[in-house]
């Protein structure tokens, strides 16, 4: 291969996969006592074995003064997340638990395969989802979003598009632009689907053309692909559903299944088939 011919290289050896974001959403907030240091605590010995770290974020609430009758602004400060984590060698963050009121998500920075991370990821959802469990609060929503990054390597040039994606018209998920453009581009697609009388699905994709530091810190260009599924009940037009609280844990591990499952299909109509099987898109595991 010559300098000037380039390829597209996953990030890490053997897959693309950046980070994968595991999201729960409930139906109402904590109340203040479920939503305490104290209470978060105890959450923290739960998993501190596999989450040593932890801290909070707090938000300032500000109340716009009445010039009229001379009051001055109020402000407020309050506890709007709780975080856990462990960190990777060079510092950032491997995986991370945030507990807001009324959203868990789960952040992982380390992907191998599929069932070695949910292998912890739901251990970590179990423990967090039992806080809403305890307050009676169910479900309504689950989200898993995959940024997955092909560094364009062996060339100074721009990236071409045709080697790591689709054919031109293709895929629905690409805009046509993309491939006839030598500046960085972004692609954005989305849709609501009907799973069925009771399940709503938003489906995006985005596709950017970016400037990176691969893992050995060499600046590139490349190109992320972004793929956000959200599964929502209780919406416009659907059939009420209710899940028991005390099912909440079981109910998103369910559809975080049905959602990687998605995502895999999905990858394969943006990427190629010759970069599909250079990642294993196929295998059961990944």
């Amino acid at each position: 291969m010559t300098q000037s011919e380039g390829q597209f290289e996953p990030l890490h050896e053997g897959h693309a996969i950046d980070h994968v974001l595991f999201a729960v959403q409930f139906a109402r907030p904590l109340p203040e006592g479920a939503f305490s240091r104290a209470e978060m605590q105890r959450l923290h010995n739960r998993v501190r074995k596999m989450l040593p770290r932890g801290g909070e974020e707090q938000s300032i609430d500000v109340t716009v003064p009445n010039l009229t009758l001379d009051q001055p602004a109020a402000t407020k400060a309050s506890i709007s997340a709780f975080f856990f984590d462990r960190v990777r060698p060079d510092g950032h963050p491997g995986i991370q638990l945030r507990v807001e009121r009324q959203l868990i998500t789960l952040r992982h920075t380390q992907y191998s395969r599929w069932d070695a991370v949910t292998r912890e990821v739901y251990r970590l959802l179990e423990e967090a989802c039992a806080l809403f469990t305890t307050s009676q609060i169910p479900p309504v929503s689950v989200g898993l979003t995959y940024l997955d990054t092909f560094v364009w390597m062996h060339s100074d040039g721009p990236p071409r598009v045709s080697e790591l994606l689709q054919p031109p018209g293709r895929s629905q998920w690409i805009a046509p632009v993309v491939y006839n453009t030598q500046e960085q581009w972004h692609s954005h697609a989305g849709v609501f689907q009907r799973l069925d009388d009771h399940v709503r699905r938003l489906v995006n994709v985005n596709l950017d053309d970016v400037h990176l530091q691969t893992p050995e810190g060499e600046q590139r260009r490349g190109i992320s692909v972004a793929i956000v599924l959200t599964d929502a009940i209780n919406q416009s037009g659907y059939i009420p559903t209710e899940v028991d609280p005390r099912d909440a844990y079981k109910w998103a591990r369910i559809r975080f299944e049905m959602l990687h499952s998605e995502n895999k299909r999905l990858m394969g109509e943006v990427i190629s088939e010759a970069i599909a099987a250079r990642i294993n898109l196929g295998g059961a595991s990944e």
